[in-house]
């Protein structure tokens, strides 16, 4: 899964679109800034968490990452900017920082959930300086309720796809494409924990694990018809974009899978409210 892309990024690439390469430079450089703040004193650690990490990246990719500073003086501040400015200099990535001291951390007076919080202390990191695994506290607000509050956070999320030509629309359109994942790997850790089963896996990042399970899971609810073809869709998107770079592909069919995925959108919200029914009154789905 992954960004959306205006026509205009497209016609832009240099500017907006970025390289493999990228990537490698992005991690290297990370490392080396992250390294250097901390040897300076300025923030206690970070990392890079998700598919980047394991460089499993692709054109679409964000790079994820968590950073501890100490507090948040205008020195940790600076150092945050830093990292993400020497990581990035070209500004084509999509970097997506989670920012919280250790004291934030360790009382879970931040919005990460313990869910979330596994997918941030996996296999799929790349640590420097500090680890947060070690230290980082959740609060527990019931493993139905975490699921619930956040699909219906994603249902609005979700909305914005429909919102008029811009970036927001495009980020939109983006988490409509990663619905299946998204909803599928959270679903599959709370239900594990609430009945005791193993169907989802620890290595949270690992899609070809994750996709199969979630259709499974999405199927004993009656309920996978939406998002497989919204797995297969992102699939088009891909090679559609792939296609448009190398000018292949045309505007205006490129312009219809994006109204496409929009179509889609309306069908998630109903699905996610269908799944957000079923979840409430079984949550086993029987």
């Amino acid at each position: 899964m992954g960004r959306v892309f205006s026509i205009e990024q497209i016609y832009n690439r240099d500017t907006n679109i970025p390289t493999l390469d990228d990537f490698e430079y992005a991690i290297d450089h990370f490392e080396q800034a992250a390294k250097s703040e901390i040897d300076a004193g300025n923030i206690a650690g970070a990392l890079i968490y998700g598919s980047v990490a394991i460089r499993a990246y692709t054109l679409r990719s964000d790079l994820d990452c968590l950073i501890v500073p100490y507090d948040h003086s205008p020195q940790s501040l600076a150092a945050i900017a830093q990292i993400l400015k020497a990581s990035n200099p070209t500004g084509r990535i999509e970097m997506s920082a989670i920012v919280h001291p250790r004291s934030r951390l360790s009382t879970g007076a931040h919005e990460i959930d313990r869910y979330f919080g596994n997918h941030l202390s996996g296999s799929a990191r790349l640590v420097y300086g500090e680890d947060p695994a070690g230290y980082m506290h959740f609060p527990d607000y019931g493993s139905r309720n975490h699921l619930l509050s956040y699909i219906r956070h994603k249902k609005r999320s979700v909305a914005t796809g429909f919102l008029p030509e811009g970036p927001d629309q495009y980020k939109g359109l983006q988490r409509i494409l990663e619905l299946p994942l998204a909803i599928g790997r959270k679903t599959l850790r709370v239900l594990d924990e609430m009945n005791g089963t193993q169907a989802g896996t620890s290595d949270s990042a690992n899609k070809k694990v994750i996709v199969p399970a979630s259709l499974a899971l999405f199927d004993s609810f009656g309920l996978d018809e939406v998002p497989r073809s919204i797995i297969e869709l992102d699939r088009e998107y891909s090679e559609m974009l792939k296609d448009m770079l190398e000018g292949n592909e045309t505007e205006i069919n490129y312009v219809e899978l994006l109204g496409e995925i929009q179509f889609q959108g309306g069908k998630a919200s109903e699905w996610l409210d269908k799944l957000d029914d079923a979840l409430a009154t079984d949550p086993n789905g029987k």
